[in-house]
């Protein structure tokens, strides 16, 4: 691609034109993990996601561009909101099991009126709301505590488990990718019950 201030030839992953030294629009073809120089990949160090958008941020936050021209200001907005998505995207595990899906075809969040569900999950999900409704007395915040132990036990274990899958070697068949988004789509489930729970206290 060309430089849009001097019309140099450029590598579409340069922030900086290399010839006149202009910030360059975000590529769009640049996915989160590229954006914050990471392996795409599930198993990700939280502290390396954060240290690499503040690097970044630092490089592209629109505070440095005030007297450099409407243009620069605007695109280096645009790093900054890029930047801003891929963090928060990256930095929570369920998300980025979605995204990684979503990388390999799969939109889970389209998706999700279209993924069948497990009726044995959805009969655990029903009893746990259940459970959940019916609490109630001057020991309901004890029984709130350990369901929600006990469901965020479930989620972190599930969550690993898809993890695990998302990172395995080799490619996957289109079956293989339905049940990882079943899976998501199953941890987000879990995870609204324990918004809920922590919701009522």
């Amino acid at each position: 691609m060309a430089c849009w201030q001097c019309g140099a030839d450029i590598d579409a992953a340069e922030l900086f034109c290399p010839t006149c030294d202009t910030l360059q629009p975000p590529d769009p073809g640049t996915d989160h993990f590229a954006r914050l120089g990471l392996e795409r990949r599930f198993e990700q160090d939280a502290e390396a996601i954060t240290k690499a958008h503040r690097r970044l941020q630092r490089t592209l936050h629109p505070d440095r561009f005030v007297s450099r021209g409407d243009r620069v200001r605007m695109l280096s907005l645009q790093h900054a909101t890029s930047l801003n998505d891929a963090l928060r995207i990256l930095r929570d595990p369920l998300l980025r099991a979605g995204y990684l899906l979503d990388l390999a075809g799969r939109d889970v969040k389209a998706e999700a009126g279209n993924i069948k569900l497990d009726p044995a999950f959805l009969m655990e999900v029903f009893e746990l709301r259940e459970a959940i409704g019916e609490l109630s007395g001057t020991d309901a915040h004890v029984e709130r505590g350990r369901l929600a132990r006990d469901i965020a036990a479930r989620y972190e274990s599930r969550l690993a488990a898809l993890g695990e899958r998302l990172d395995a070697e080799g490619e996957r068949t289109s079956a293989e990718l339905d049940g990882l988004a079943r899976q998501a789509a199953q941890l987000r489930y879990l995870r609204n019950i324990l918004d809920d729970l922590q919701a009522l206290g």
